[in-house]
């Protein structure tokens, strides 16, 4: 009885000291209600049908944000991705989509989720086919303007909406 107590407090300790190895999170963040319900909406308009679906998000001012709202068969950034080796540090999780989020910082930080994860975020080949939507999002002071573009590339200047006064149809017949 005596041994058998002693060897069931060694094994509590061994166990109690021994360090644990914690998987990785990879990390899921929570929207606030406003982006959310965005998001939400992007997928409801869109569908969900790609296989990549972005959030690029550059603050431009203390009160202003430019977000480009991205879904396609490959990322948006996927040539600088791959030649700086960087693949997304967060995610977020709406209408059984999963946003990778860009904001500069996956340039200086790593993400900690395995290997696969990581190769999978960084393509190692360019699809032929690139069908993809774009909505441009603008935030000043929480006042969300948004509207959807044909061509938009994250951290630089992106394209203004173009009045509906200034819109015009070619006739179909020039002659």
């Amino acid at each position: 009885m005596k041994r058998q107590f002693i060897f069931f407090v060694l094994v509590i300790l061994f166990n109690s000291c021994k360090q644990t190895s914690e998987v990785p999170v990879c990390n899921v963040i929570e929207p606030r209600a406003n982006i959310k319900s965005l998001l939400d909406s992007f997928v409801m308009v869109n569908g969900q049908n790609n296989a990549e679906y972005g959030i690029y998000i550059d603050k431009t001012s203390p009160h202003d944000y430019d977000l480009i709202l991205y879904t396609g068969n490959e990322p948006l950034t996927k040539e600088e991705d791959r030649l700086n080796n960087q693949y997304p540090v967060n995610k977020v999780r709406t209408s059984n989509i999963e946003f990778k989020v860009y904001s500069g910082v996956e340039h200086y930080f790593q993400n900690t989720c395995d290997d696969k994860v990581r190769k999978k975020s960084v393509p190692q080949k360019v699809l032929e086919k690139n069908d993809y939507v774009i909505w441009v999002v603008k935030d000043s002071a929480g006042i969300l303007t948004t509207y959807k573009t044909f061509g938009a590339y994250p951290f630089i200047a992106l394209p203004k909406k173009i009045p509906d006064s200034l819109k015009f149809n070619l006739p179909d017949s020039i002659f």
